[in-house]
């Protein structure tokens, strides 16, 4: 099966080749050697088991293709296949390459499906012809502190001690421990196409998606405990008798110990709080709060503030690469997907995006144009891509 590479989360499974090829195409020796891996790294169990889920569900959904795009996927498949046959006997390693890079364009393109349907209203807003994703142009992320700037690679993993040093793993696997300011905020700033984690002193847990940027103390005062967000995080936040605020442009976030989704980028109208577990009670600042308890979601938009019950998953899992769509226009999808890949789209004027609206499940390779296939195939358009721009118009 080659190397055993690093996993520390749900994502690092669903990036592995060799575990995305065993799940659809599994032998007594890839077989053997999973189960030889589980029992010899029990801790890794539970991502395990999670990523297969995931997978399940991905199978699940190719079933569910509409007409003619199973097909064509399947087809591609073949043909990619077909490409590297002549190499399984001098380069057995590159054939079977082939077919886990295979595999994983089929995930990547299948599982954006697929419940599309024409709305019951007529759309009130044109898809912009442009959807850009602004970037700092190191496209790296970034650690700011007392004036020091350090670049850190995607995936960075910071965790902050009581004495107020960062510990910092990169992709590289190689750890590094720095000195952070004592007296300032410290800010970690996540560019577009990029994600982060960091574990505040507290022990506080927090997923920075793309475009995101986050202010943090070295160490939290005795009394309080305060973060300030723009962007998207996920947060699981220790349990303490002192409470835990999050500052965002319109709201302020008061929590105990909870876990909980907060998108509040400055390109958006509206701000939003997803709770998994616990409550958190949100404050704007026209004086207006409630109580969120969990599986609801608060949104605030200008002077309104409004909550309703949501299925949580799909406003969480990008955390494990998975994009899930409940019902979105496809203008809301390209903006997830440019933030996400840090890629700016132009469309058609013309195009009426909008009249249909989707669900479904999107798993986010790094093949960017696996995706876009998918995406084509459901809008009946078609795409050119040029650098980070993509331009989309009909057939």
């Amino acid at each position: 099966m080659g190397e055993k590479q690093l996993y520390a989360s749900v994502s690092d499974f669903l990036h592995d080749d060799s575990f995305i090829l065993w799940y659809f195409s599994r032998t007594d020796e890839s077989n053997t050697y999973w189960v030889n891996f589980i029992q010899e790294n029990p801790q890794l169990q539970p991502y395990f088991q999670e990523a297969i889920k995931k997978l399940e569900a991905i199978r699940f959904n190719i079933g569910h293709l509409p007409e003619g795009i199973e097909d064509k996927l399947y087809l591609n498949i073949t043909e990619r296949i077909n490409t590297h046959q002549k190499a399984k006997k001098k380069h057995h390693s590159i054939y079977w390459f082939s077919i886990a890079s295979s595999l994983l364009l089929l995930v990547a393109s299948a599982t954006l499906f697929m419940l599309t349907r024409t709305s019951q209203q007529a759309p009130s807003i044109a898809v912009p012809s442009e959807i850009s994703s602004e970037t700092d142009p190191s496209g790296s992320v970034q650690l700011i502190s007392g004036g020091k700037i350090i670049n850190l690679n995607q995936n960075t993993v910071i965790e902050l001690s009581a004495v107020g040093e960062a510990s910092i793993v990169d992709s590289t696997k190689i750890k590094k421990t720095v000195d952070l300011d004592q007296n300032d905020m410290n800010k970690l700033i996540v560019p577009f196409g990029k994600r982060s984690f960091i574990a505040l002193a507290d022990g506080s847990k927090v997923w920075l998606n793309s475009g995101t940027e986050l202010e943090f103390p070295t160490r939290f005062a005795q009394n309080t405990r305060n973060i300030k967000v723009k962007g998207e995080i996920y947060i699981e936040v220790a349990k303490s008798e002192h409470p835990f605020f999050i500052q965002t442009l319109q709201s302020t976030v008061q929590v105990l110990g909870t876990k909980f989704n907060v998108a509040a980028y400055e390109d958006e109208e509206t701000e939003s709080v997803v709770l998994v577990e616990g409550s958190v009670q949100i404050n704007t600042r026209q004086n207006k709060s409630l109580l969120l308890l969990p599986n609801e979601m608060a949104q605030i938009t200008g002077n309104n503030l409004e909550k309703r019950t949501v299925d949580v998953s799909s406003y969480i899992s990008w955390r494990n690469g998975v994009l899930e769509f409940d019902e979105r226009p496809m203008s809301e999808i390209l903006k997830t997907l440019g933030r996400y890949y840090n890629v700016f789209f132009e469309t058609d004027p013309n195009l009426l995006l909008n009249r249909k609206i989707y669900s479904g499940k999107l798993f986010l390779s790094n093949n960017l144009d696996s995706v876009m296939t998918s995406v084509s195939a459901l809008s009946s358009t078609e795409y050119k891509r040029e650098n980070n721009k993509i331009y989309i118009f009909k057939k």
